[in-house]
Formats: C-alpha cells, sequence, structure tokens
C-alpha cells in the first residue's frame, strides 16, 4: 500500500513595477495588496512556499514576519547589484534568478510547434 503525500500548494505574487511617475500611487497600492493577501492566504493556509516576484527591500518585514509563521517564501528576480536585492536574497529562503530561467523558457516556446487551434 503506498502511502500519499499532502502536495506542497506554491503560489506566485507579483510586484510589476509602473514605468511613470504618473503612475507610482498604484504602485503603492499594489506593495500593500500583495503584503496582506501574503499574510491572509498564508494564515489562512492556502499555500505552503509563496514566491515574490520582486527587487523592492520594503517587502523584507513582510517576508521576515512570513518565516516567523513557518512559510517558506522564496523570492524570484532579475538579479541586479542594488542593495533591495541584495536584501530580499539574503532574507528569502532562496533565490530565483530569472536571468537564467526566463531565456531557457523561450528557448522551449520557440521549438515548440505552433498549435494554431485558438
Amino acid at each position: 500500500m503506498r502511502t500519499q503525500k499532502k502536495a506542497k500548494k506554491v503560489i506566485v505574487f507579483i510586484n510589476e513595477r509602473m514605468a511613470t511617475l504618473q503612475q507610482a500611487y498604484i504602485e503603492k497600492g499594489i506593495d500593500i495588496k500583495i503584503a496582506v493577501d501574503m499574510i491572509n492566504l498564508g494564515l489562512r493556509k492556502e499555500y505552503d512556499t509563496a514566491v515574490l516576484v520582486s527587487t523592492d527591500s520594503d517587502f523584507v518585514p513582510l517576508i521576515t514576519y512570513l518565516q516567523s509563521i513557518n512559510i517558506k517564501v522564496q523570492v524570484a528576480a532579475f538579479q541586479d547589484d542594488s542593495h533591495s536585492c541584495f536584501d530580499l536574497k539574503n532574507h528569502s529562503k532562496s533565490f530565483i534568478n530569472l536571468h537564467h530561467i526566463i531565456p531557457s523558457v523561450l528557448r522551449k516556446q520557440k521549438s515548440r510547434p505552433k498549435d494554431d487551434s485558438f
């Protein structure tokens, strides 16, 4: 008889940077919404691991809190040498460097035959 392991639930939160100053206020709202969602969903055990796509070091206290309640947080970003990216990388459970992943994904998409059924 096989024993079944409980499937891990992973959720991805993306902090998309806004390009213009006029839209900067929207970004702050997005940051807060991401934080609220990560906490609420985490407290309800909706996920086991969060993947935060961001380089914003304002998320460090959130990561620290989530880890204190036993929720794993991984950070995914295009790694740069900024202090913000360094802070997130050091506080997360692991760091996913998108510079290594995105080219691989794009190559795989190009090699797939096109599906014209849509």
